[in-house]
């Protein structure tokens, strides 16, 4: 986690700039390591880990050197988490440089000056990545496989079905995809309010679970957990709390997963059918941390896991939303067989950068995970996260070549297939869920009809019933 430190790590100028470039070859580079120190103490104490650099991949170390001589400044500088220490030799030279969240500089460099690189030259993230590609290389971690899924997964599909005479009327149509067999059946289609599209259909109980306003059609009559008896046609309230909510997912026949919105925060919530009673997974009462609500959570029936991205609310005041200062995002796991709940991976960024977006579970320890900024202009970009004594995060192409923004994909089988809704865009297909085949680059329609559903408004997940 980025800390500011109060002490300032001040570094004594022995030369002017004008005299530095001697006793530096950008060609003839050796030695290359790589320290990284999450926070003060790892750097005091020298507990850092520390990969060695491979000579061929030395064009960002001497990028970095190239700018501090053709650019850089002499300085004085205070210290930042997290930090990367980079020691090479050049010539018979020995040279450090530090490249923290916000800041690269320099000292030991240059016959001993300090430099600083004037700002826009952020290397952090290419010297992350070098780093954990060594890391990888040098401490292999692989993916362990998930277990065949038992029983009947299928896919739970709900659309907003648009009037082709009224615009002002919308409806909900509930889809079932079945994986084994592949075969696409609308199981029903009735009036819901716009704003309240999640819904789900549960095979064994042979009915449609949802939310949607009390009263239909009144905003201001609260939202309510409803169920949808299939046989009977009869419309059943089963809650009684004064909640909304962003999302239902099925977890089994007596349990549904909320995104819950309460009085301080926006968080996950399992709710009981049978008795109407709420688990609350995440600690309420200390900072809180909280879904951001545009992100969707992942759950996966397989490892009976939840995944979703939090991060303290009170740090995200009025100088992150200006994109004044970063905070950490964390991907967090809650494992419900267990009861433990953790934070598996932080990521630092500013509002308007690249930040932790979206995770979802492919295997019994890889996340495949997707970072976008807040405002939707720079191109997503997407990461495996495998866990392990030491964790890796590399950053891999999108998982689907044929699309760059996938929304609430997940994977039953290691990667060999996703399934994921898409927005659709030039280039790319109409908007959809759509299954992805990584075996021989297929690319299957589930369901794709821009027309005739409200491409704004879907929603799906996997179900395994025995």
């Amino acid at each position: 986690m980025k800390k500011p430190i109060a002490a300032l790590l001040i570094f004594v100028l022995l030369l002017s700039f004008s005299g530095c470039k001697k006793d530096y070859d950008p060609t003839d580079i050796s030695d290359i390591e790589i320290t990284f120190c999450q926070n003060y103490e790892e750097y005091e104490n020298k507990n850092g880990k520390t990969v060695p650099i491979n000579p061929d991949k030395a064009d960002i170390i001497v990028s970095i050197a190239e700018r501090m001589t053709e650019n850089g400044k002499s300085t004085t500088k205070p210290m930042d988490m997290p930090r990367y220490e980079i020691r090479f030799v050049s010539g018979k030279t020995k040279h450090t440089i530090y490249v923290d969240y916000d800041n690269t500089f320099a000292a030991s460099f240059l016959d001993g000056g300090n430099y600083f690189c004037l700002s826009g030259y952020d290397y952090y993230s290419d010297i992350h990545s070098l780093y954990n590609e060594a890391l990888n290389t040098e401490n292999p971690v692989e993916s362990e496989p998930l277990e065949e899924p038992s029983g009947s997964p299928y896919l739970s599909i709900s659309c907003v079905l648009n009037s082709t005479e009224n615009p002002e009327e919308k409806s909900k149509s509930i889809f079932c995809y079945d994986l084994k067999t592949e075969e696409l059946s609308e199981i029903c289609t009735f009036p819901a309010d716009i704003n309240a599209y999640s819904a789900q259909y549960s095979r064994t109980n042979n009915a449609v679970y949802y939310y949607d306003f009390i009263v239909p059609g009144n905003y201001s009559s609260g939202i309510g957990i409803f169920e949808y008896d299939l046989s009977t046609k009869n419309i059943t309230r089963l809650d009684n709390a004064n909640y909304s909510y962003n999302e239902l997912k099925i977890v089994d026949e007596n349990t549904l997963l909320l995104m819950a919105v309460m009085e301080h925060t926006i968080a996950p919530i399992y709710f009981d059918i049978e008795t109407g009673n709420f688990l609350c997974i995440d600690d309420y009462n200390g900072p809180t941390l909280y879904n951001s609500g545009a992100t969707s959570f992942s759950y996966n029936p397989i490892t009976e896991s939840l995944t979703y991205i939090r991060w303290n609310e009170t740090e995200a005041d009025s100088e992150y939303s200006s994109a004044k200062k970063s905070i950490d995002h964390f991907i967090t796991v809650y494992d419900s067989s267990s009861g433990n709940i953790k934070n598996v991976y932080a990521h630092n960024a500013k509002i308007d950068e690249l930040n932790l977006w979206y995770a979802t579970q492919i295997s019994e320890n890889e996340f495949i995970v997707l970072l976008m900024d807040a405002i939707g202009f720079m191109e997503p970009e997407y990461y495996s996260l495998i866990l392990g004594e030491e964790a890796t995060f590399t950053k891999i192409e999108s998982p689907c070549p044929a699309v760059s923004n996938m929304h609430n994909f997940f994977s039953p089988d290691g990667g060999e297939t996703f399934y994921f809704y898409y927005h659709g865009g030039k280039p790319g297909p109409a908007s959809g869920i759509y299954k992805y085949s990584a075996e021989n680059g297929g690319l299957f329609p589930i369901i794709s009809s821009p027309e005739e559903y409200s491409s704004d408004f879907m929603s799906f997940s996997l179900i395994i019933e025995d």
